[in-house]
């Protein structure tokens, strides 16, 4: 081997520690630069607190948090544990499984993703007759299909039995009278404006049976 060959493969193994450093540097950087980026979603208000004893949930469909992706004040945030208040029509965050939840302000949540559930706000999207919250998308496109849940509460004079609430719940107590009841509606867009549909038309736009 030539002299300038050796020369120059020496000088190449010793910068190998000082580029690998500069790499663990950088990612570093990064990932505090993301850390305090992702701190900016849990500052907010902590989530509603339901007191009162009941049965069912507030929640759109699971009691659990997920992770998914959320675009909020023009921002894409990942791997955020996310959940919706379908009594509230609010989106909550939590920095982790053991920290309380955090309301993020709806007005500024414009899209998220939750597990393989993609939901909008279709207000921001300039959509006429569209409520406050969020709609889930069983089909996007020209002729989409919105589902939209919401959680009422109940307060009746007799009790109730699990059957009735109309989703699954973790638990469920006789002796509580007052319950979260779910109703839903379909909807699709037609000439900008929000129109509500029945079950059988969602399913022939959406090409699927909607259940």
């Amino acid at each position: 081997m030539k002299p300038f060959r050796i020369y120059t493969l020496i000088l190449l193994i010793l910068s190998l520690p000082a580029v690998a450093q500069q790499r663990t540097d950088k990612d570093y950087s990064d990932y505090i630069s993301d850390a305090q980026e992702n701190a900016l979603l849990f500052r907010g208000r902590r989530a509603l607190q339901y007191d009162s004893k009941y049965n069912g949930h507030p929640f759109w469909s699971r009691e659990e948090y997920i992770s998914g992706t959320v675009s909020y004040n023009g921002r894409e945030y990942y791997d955020v544990l996310m959940n919706i208040d379908a009594h509230t029509q609010e989106l909550l965050v939590k920095k982790d499984e053991i920290a309380s939840a955090i309301r993020l302000e709806r007005e500024y949540v414009s899209a998220l993703t939750i597990g393989e559930t993609s939901y909008v706000n279709l207000i921001l999207k300039g959509v006429d007759k569209a409520e406050e919250g969020f709609y889930e998308v069983l089909k996007d496109g020209s002729q989409p299909v919105y589902r939209r849940v919401a959680k009422v509460y109940i307060e009746p004079p007799l009790p109730i039995h699990e059957g009735d609430l109309g989703y699954p719940v973790s638990s469920f107590n006789p002796r509580y009278y007052d319950y979260f009841e779910k109703r839903t509606a379909l909807f699709t867009v037609k000439d900008g404006r929000l129109r509500k549909i029945g079950r059988s038309k969602a399913s022939k736009l959406a090409g699927y049976e909607i259940r």
